[in-house]
């Protein structure tokens, strides 16, 4: 059982990267990483590689939302306030839809929230007019 001053000290050394939460079990408190996981984000560079102000607010919205250690998806909403939560009512699924680059690109997400991981599904990465002409719930852009 590590005794509070423990704790204290290995939040310190983890804070710079965000990557933990406190966690309650039986009564013991103890640290649990969490982390964020983007499946098919390569995907994601390779199609922004042609236009260098896509790229570059793609890798933007990477940086923040890789020190970010979401739990439940009201905390996602709370930092992107321009984002969107689509329910997919034939699917049983919601989606994730991000404004990126000053409201110019879209990418549309799945979602997991997992007791130790976030993970994002990418589903779709576009221009705003792009994005006008699919539909939120069923695209998989990079579904192989």
């Amino acid at each position: 059982m590590c005794e509070n001053g423990e704790i204290t000290k290995i939040a310190k050394i983890n804070r710079v990267k965000n990557l933990y939460t406190y966690c309650v079990q039986r009564n013991l408190l103890y640290l649990c990483f969490v982390g964020l996981r983007l499946i098919k984000w390569k995907n994601v560079i390779d199609h922004c590689q042609s236009n260098r102000h896509m790229l570059k607010a793609f890798k933007r919205f990477y940086s923040v939302v890789s020190q970010s250690n979401w739990t439940r998806p009201q905390e996602l909403i709370e930092l992107f306030s321009n984002s969107d939560l689509v329910t997919c009512k034939k699917q049983s699924t919601s989606r994730f839809v991000f404004n990126i680059g000053s409201n110019k690109y879209r990418l549309i997400t799945g979602y997991y929230f997992a007791p130790n991981q976030t993970i994002l599904y990418i589903k779709f990465v576009g221009t705003h007019k792009e994005y006008d002409a699919i539909d939120v719930c069923t695209i998989d852009m990079f579904k192989t």
